[in-house]
């Protein structure tokens, strides 16, 4: 399902997935880890040249050299599809495990296995792919460990490798999950003087793995510029708390994730407790206590910073998700009926959306207006077109992303993709927009008369004219004499 729903480009790639992927995709094609189709680029860009600055650069970075194979907007999600192969099989062996003995295992097995698929679609396209993968290498390092301490370098050596990568990947994903990492030492049944090198070890030397990888990505060291330049520019929605808190806990990238987050995080505060209890020596459990206290500071802090202040920003956390799924699932006592029944009742509530995606999906098919020959009818419509401008999701349409920038209603002398699955037309082409060419679908599917989408999910899409651009001899009769013969423009509008 992970290939396949990369292959077909479907569901409709995420909104954010223009800010990443097309870094990749540049630094495939051998034109520089930049990324110009999104301002913020460029904004950030200690140079201005529109490099990809703003964020941490592993994940573009990684996808691009993966996608130099054969460098199309195609192989880049093939390439973030390996990121959630490689989970899956790593989930997998820890569920397996953790659920050998608990009644209904088997069901339970299999739909915590399709939400994680769900989860960890590669059309998401946003460093997550990578950065939970990461995570829950982490975990499992860690839980293999466990009865084995003190830690080997066995151990120690791929961890430091996970956390720095992770810190060059995804830097909210490193502050929590080196908190967690700290807390978990500092409660082992090691002496105080171990707990305090290990911690400071670990930590230190994670860090300089992920700056050595910072500052051999193409763009250097002005990548931790940039991203202090990316600072200032994000904001808070204007969103009432209860709204944001509601959206986090149940619309994620599937129904329930942040609401197993919320559940995995209070089991996890339950069994650090219990720890701390379990700890012999007051001078011990004084320093448990005292880091744990400093530690659920700091995660408040973050949650605050990072997820209520800043725009809607689940994904912030979302990459703990199958950590604290696994956590539940070896926590929990199965043998009580209602509380297997509960957790499956909250799976299956969580697989809705993806249920819906997979009937879309064959609805997709049959259609005809699918990834592959959108992109012909493309090619055929707009590939001598010097400059091609679109909508915010419709770069993956253009086999040469160089060309691509996104629209704004100013925009003239160019051909112009608007995307019709998430928005309507803008009142400026219903008023003056001129059909040139149709290839839409109507089409909305339906299962016992209820709509399951309020637009067709496929590549289809119109071209269209603005008659203010049209030169007066195609301009209707009563607006020539408003026209001057300069401006001249066509637009095509796409509706994913």
């Amino acid at each position: 399902m992970l290939v396949v729903s990369a292959f077909y480009v479907f569901p409709l790639p995420a909104h954010d997935a223009i800010f990443f992927m097309p870094a990749a995709w540049f630094y495939a094609n051998g034109k520089g880890f930049i990324n110009p189709l999104v301002d913020l680029a460029c904004q950030t860009d200690p140079q201005g040249l529109c490099r990809y600055c703003f964020h941490l650069p592993l994940f573009p970075w990684l996808v691009g050299t993966m996608a130099k194979i054969h460098p199309t907007v195609r192989s880049l999600f093939l390439a973030a599809s390996i990121f959630s192969i490689v989970k899956l099989f790593l989930f997998d062996k820890l569920l397996a495990h953790h659920l050998r003995t608990s009644q209904n295992r088997y069901l339970i097995y299999a739909l915590s296995l399709a939400l994680l698929v769900a989860y960890s679609l590669p059309i998401e396209g946003r460093p997550e792919l990578l950065s939970s993968l990461l995570i829950l290498y982490v975990y499992f390092l860690l839980s293999q460990a466990d009865s084995k301490l003190p830690l080997t370098a066995s151990t120690v050596i791929p961890l430091v490798i996970a956390l720095g990568l992770l810190l060059s990947c995804h830097l909210t994903g490193y502050f929590f999950t080196i908190i967690l990492v700290s807390v978990a030492l500092v409660l082992s049944t090691t002496t105080l003087k171990y707990k305090l090198l290990a911690v400071t070890a670990i930590a230190s030397a994670s860090m300089l793995v992920g700056l050595a990888v910072i500052w051999l990505n193409p763009n250097g060291l002005d990548t931790i510029r940039g991203i202090v330049n990316h600072s200032p520019l994000s904001r808070r929605d204007e969103v009432t708390l209860v709204a944001e808190i509601s959206a986090w806990l149940l619309f994620g990238t599937a129904p329930g994730i942040g609401l197993f987050i919320a559940i995995g995080a209070i089991l996890y505060g339950q069994r650090v407790r219990d720890k701390i209890l379990e700890i012999n020596g007051s001078l011990d459990r004084t320093l448990a206590v005292a880091v744990v206290t400093a530690a659920t500071a700091l995660v408040l802090v973050g949650v605050y910073k990072f997820i209520v202040v800043t725009p809607a920003r689940m994904y912030d956390m979302a990459h703990f998700f199958p950590v604290l799924l696994i956590y539940i699932l070896s926590k929990l006592d199965f043998s009580r009926p209602m509380l297997r029944l509960a957790l499956i009742s909250t799976l299956g509530f969580a697989l809705i959306l993806p249920i819906r995606n997979t009937v879309l999906f064959f609805d997709y098919l049959a259609d005809g207006k699918t990834y592959g020959n959108a992109l012909t009818v493309m090619q055929e419509r707009a590939g001598k077109e010097e400059k091609i401008v679109g909508s915010h999701d419709m770069w993956v349409l253009c086999d040469d992303l160089s060309k691509f920038r996104e629209w704004q209603e100013d925009t003239t002398a160019a051909p112009l993709f608007i995307q019709q699955s998430r928005r309507p037309l803008s009142d400026l082409l219903k008023n003056e927009g001129v059909l040139v060419y149709d290839w839409r679908t109507t089409d909305i599917r339906r299962v016992a008369s209820i709509r399951l989408t309020n637009r067709p999910q496929g590549y289809s899409f119109s071209v269209w004219q603005l008659r203010l651009q049209m030169p007066p001899r195609l301009a209707p009769p009563n607006r020539r004499a408003e026209l001057k013969p300069s401006a001249t423009a066509h637009t095509v509008e796409v509706q994913q």
